[in-house]
């Protein structure tokens, strides 16, 4: 009996690590209706990219592997496939105008939700709050770091 269940059991923690063990595994989000993004495949973290020069609010980001770990986790609370590309989390109209999109390439799979409208990152909808707060986290995740902190006040404001 030993012998069947521990494959078993190598097996179904295989499939439950989904996106964790996948060495391809990326994320991309860009916020703030496309001034801030980052891409942990290229490591890019952008904060203002309006400004004058833009060069001066981009900075190399690779996130630890702890890091990573928190952004998968964050991930899991929703199925970023059972969302449309273009996504209305009915967080209603946002002043100023605010967009979030998220990109999650995993498994072998690409998965990109874009949303225009996100207001304060809430929803009266259970499936758009789910999504805008796993962005807000993201955001939070990436803003926290040193090399955010390190980049100048925005230039740009929205309107």
């Amino acid at each position: 009996m030993k012998r069947i269940f521990l494959p078993i059991l190598l097996f179904s923690m295989f499939l439950l690590n989904g996106c964790a063990s996948d060495a391809n595994f990326t994320v991309s989000l860009t916020w703030n209706s496309g001034l801030s993004s980052y891409d942990s495949k290229s490591g890019t973290l952008i904060k203002d990219c309006m400004a004058n020069d833009p060069t001066n609010f981009t900075t190399a980001l690779h996130l630890s592997d702890a890091q990573m770990d928190e952004v998968r986790s964050i991930l899991g609370r929703i199925d970023l496939a059972e969302y449309p590309t273009e996504y209305d989390a009915g967080a209603g109209m946002a002043k100023p105008p605010s967009g979030v999109t998220l990109t999650v390439t995993a498994n072998g799979g690409t998965h990109r939700v874009a949303c225009r409208h996100v207001g304060d990152y809430t929803s009266d909808d259970p499936a758009g709050q789910a999504f805008l707060s796993v962005c807000s986290d993201l955001i939070t995740l990436i803003t926290s770091t040193p090399e955010w902190q390190s980049l100048p006040e925005f230039e740009t404001l929205l309107q």
